[in-house]
C-alpha cells in the first residue's frame, strides 16, 4: 500500500542490539528502503507486458522513465531500463511514421544485435518510400535497397497495430493509403508514371489514345490525375500482374471500399466496426498480400516483420 501511495517513504528500523542482549541499551535508527527493485519487477511483470501487447509504445516509454526516476535504483536494472527505453522511442518513432528519427536512433545506438532485427528492415521501408518521396530523396536518407513494395508493408503492420488497439477507422485508412500506395510505386517503377500528373507520352503507343481521350474527358486542362481504380486500370492496361489480379477482383474490392467511403474518416459518418474491418481486411489484405509475394518471388528479400509486442523481442 505505501509503494502504491507515490508519496510516502518506506524505512526499516536497525539496531545495534546483538540477539544475547536482553537490556535495551543501545541504539536504533531508521533507514531508507529503495522501493525501486519492486517497482521495476512489477513494471516488467505487470505494466509492459500490457502495453506492448497493445503497440502502446510511448505509454511504455512513459512507464520505464517513471521507474528510471526512483532513486538508488540498481546498476543493472537501470541499464536495462535506458536501453529499453531507446529501443521504445525507436518504435514509437516508426509506429508514427517517423522513419528518420527512428533510423537516426538506431544508428546513434551502434548495436549490431539490431541491424537484422531493427535497423535493416527500417532502411528497405525507406528505400522503398524514395522511390516517390522527394524528400527522402533530396535529403538522401539512409535506405537499403529491397523489393520495393516495403512501404505497402510497413502501412499494413500499422493497420494490424490499430486493429490490435480497437482503432479500427485508423486501421481501414492505413488499408485504404496501402491500396492506393501500391499503385503509385509500381506504376512508376514500371513506366516511370506519376498519377498525381501522368504524362500520356510514356505510355505504349496502343494506349495514347485511349488515356489521351480520357484526360479530355475529364475536363481538366491541366494535370491528368488517376484515382485509385483508374490507376489500377492502367496497370492492367499495361499487363503488370497486380493490375491482371485487379481485374478479376474489381467489382470485389470496389464494393469492399465502399464501407470505408461511408466512413466519418472518409466521406460520411459511419463508424468503422470490428466486423467491417475483418470484412475490409480479408479481402484488401489478401489482394495486397498477393501482390507483395509476387514481388517478393522475384528478389531475395524476406517479408517484413511485424514490430516487437513483448519484452523478450525488444531485449532477447
Amino acid at each position: 500500500a505505501a509503494i502504491d501511495d507515490g508519496s510516502a517513504q518506506l524505512s526499516v528500523t536497525i539496531t545495534d542490539r546483538s540477539s544475547q542482549m536482553i537490556s535495551g541499551s543501545g541504539y536504533s535508527v531508521p533507514v531508507l528502503v529503495s522501493t525501486a527493485v519492486i517497482q521495476a519487477r512489477r513494471l516488467f511483470d505487470q505494466d509492459l507486458p500490457a502495453l506492448l501487447k497493445r503497440f502502446d509504445y510511448e505509454a511504455a516509454r512513459k512507464a520505464v522513465r517513471r521507474i528510471l526516476q526512483l532513486p538508488s535504483q540498481d546498476v543493472e536494472t537501470a541499464r536495462q531500463l535506458r536501453r529499453l527505453e531507446d529501443l521504445l522511442v525507436v518504435c514509437d518513432a516508426w509506429d508514427r511514421f517517423d522513419h528518420r528519427r527512428s533510423m537516426e536512433i538506431l544508428e546513434r545506438l551502434s548495436d549490431r544485435s539490431l541491424d537484422q532485427r531493427l535497423l535493416f528492415p527500417l532502411k528497405r521501408v525507406v528505400g522503398s518510400r524514395r522511390i516517390l518521396d522527394p524528400v527522402a530523396e533530396t535529403e538522401k536518407w539512409s535506405y537499403m535497397p529491397g523489393h520495393g513494395l516495403e512501404a505497402v508493408e510497413d502501412l499494413l503492420r500499422n493497420a494490424e497495430r490499430r486493429a490490435a488497439q480497437d482503432r479500427y477507422d485508423d486501421a481501414v485508412g492505413r488499408l485504404y493509403r496501402a491500396m492506393e500506395l501500391t499503385e503509385q510505386i509500381l506504376l512508376k517503377k514500371t513506366a516511370d508514371i506519376d498519377t498525381a500528373d501522368v504524362d500520356i507520352e510514356k505510355l505504349p503507343e496502343q494506349l495514347r489514345g485511349v488515356y489521351l481521350i480520357k484526360k479530355e474527358a475529364s475536363g481538366d486542362g491541366g494535370s491528368f490525375q488517376l484515382a485509385l481504380t483508374n490507376a489500377y486500370d492502367l496497370l492492367a492496361d499495361l499487363e503488370h500482374p497486380v493490375g491482371l489480379h485487379w481485374r478479376q477482383q474489381r467489382s470485389r474490392i470496389q464494393d469492399c471500399l465502399k464501407t470505408r467511403n461511408h466512413s466519418l474518416f472518409a466521406h460520411g459518418f459511419s463508424p468503422i466496426s470490428y466486423s467491417d474491418w475483418k470484412s475490409l481486411a480479408g479481402t484488401l489484405l489478401q489482394f495486397l498480400q498477393q501482390a507483395i509475394d509476387d514481388t517478393i518471388q522475384q528478389t531475395k528479400f524476406s517479408p517484413l516483420a511485424q514490430l516487437p509486442s513483448s519484452i523478450a523481442e525488444l531485449l532477447p
